[in-house]
């Protein structure tokens, strides 16, 4: 008996180191006694208040290529009681988006995304914990909790370069030959979501139809919708989705939604409750006469850009 009850004080003692093992670096502080973190964006919160300074509630700014935020911690509680893992919540709202990246008891990590650039967001990460911790196992509580927030006026729309994952519906058209792109955003696994390519080395008739456009580079949760033909529909990205509007043989638009914007797939087309925040127009302006001039337009909501010639 005795050599059970030893075997059995041996197993729980291992639970409880390996508890431990499994919290980070920057919970080493905390020792035998446990606590709770969050972090978001790279600023740290912690309780008790002797791992760092603690500040609760605090406001973060969130930027428009996104944030990790993480919550995590636990107490050990004395023997024989098994450790407890804290309850750790991460929360987004408005136009933030978040992407479970690990979870587990007392460990949260996700990806948090923005999914409308026009509109504010906020996601709020917290951790807390009650037990017994210490060698006079005195009852604990603990509490943390972060916001993080995305504000459209203040904060960078445009993901950097590095990430290479440009914002939804931002273009880019190259005179060499015939070149467009049309970014599709952030992806969920992946830097960038890809984006819709107008490429070829001298004028045609088809280049003002969408039977030219490809997607030579997408991430695995873009979908990509055509129609009986092969010929592309509709693409819908994380961020974003892609309308193909066909105006006739010599002009099309590419309609750009917000991905808060997209409703049912119903007759095999995405559906949307609201005016595209971006369109781009593909069109042959001489029409049946000629084919060697292709002007492409860009018309954001709200906003007239310069028309870019493409010979």
């Amino acid at each position: 008996m005795k050599t059970n009850q030893s075997l059995a004080a041996l197993a729980i003692f291992g639970l409880m180191v390996l508890y431990f093992l499994m919290i980070p670096s920057d919970a080493e502080a905390a020792g035998s006694q446990g606590g709770v973190q969050v972090s978001i964006a790279g600023y740290y919160w912690y309780d008790p208040g002797s791992w760092l300074n603690t500040t609760n509630g605090t406001t973060v700014p969130i930027l428009g290529c996104g944030a990790d935020a993480v919550a995590q911690g636990g107490v050990p509680n004395c023997y024989p009681d098994p450790p407890t893992p804290a309850n750790c919540t991460i929360t987004p709202s408005g136009s933030l988006v978040a992407d479970i990246v690990d979870s587990e008891p007392g460990y949260q990590y996700m990806h948090v995304r923005v999914i409308d650039e026009s509109k504010p967001g906020t996601v709020t990460a917290s951790a807390n914990v009650s037990g017994e911790a210490g060698v006079s196992c005195d009852p604990v509580s603990w509490a943390v909790s972060a916001i993080g927030k995305y504000d459209p006026n203040n904060s960078c729309k445009v993901c950097s370069s590095a990430k290479g994952s440009p914002s939804a519906g931002s273009g880019n058209v190259d005179n060499n030959s015939v070149e467009f792109r049309l970014n599709l955003g952030q992806s969920a696994i992946e830097s960038s979501a890809g984006f819709l390519w107008l490429d070829a080395d001298g004028p045609s008739t088809s280049l003002a139809q969408p039977s030219s456009l490809q997607l030579p580079i997408s991430s695995v949760d873009v979908q990509v919708i055509t129609n009986t033909g092969g010929v592309i529909s509709q693409v819908r990205a994380p961020q974003m989705l892609v309308n193909i509007y066909v105006v006739n043989a010599y002009q099309y638009q590419l309609q750009c939604f917000y991905a808060t914007n997209i409703t049912a797939f119903t007759n095999g087309l995405y559906g949307t409750n609201a005016a595209a925040f971006d369109t781009w127009v593909v069109q042959n302006p001489d029409t049946n006469s000629a084919y060697n001039r292709l002007w492409i337009t860009e018309q954001p909501a709200g906003a007239v850009r310069d028309r870019k010639s493409v010979v």
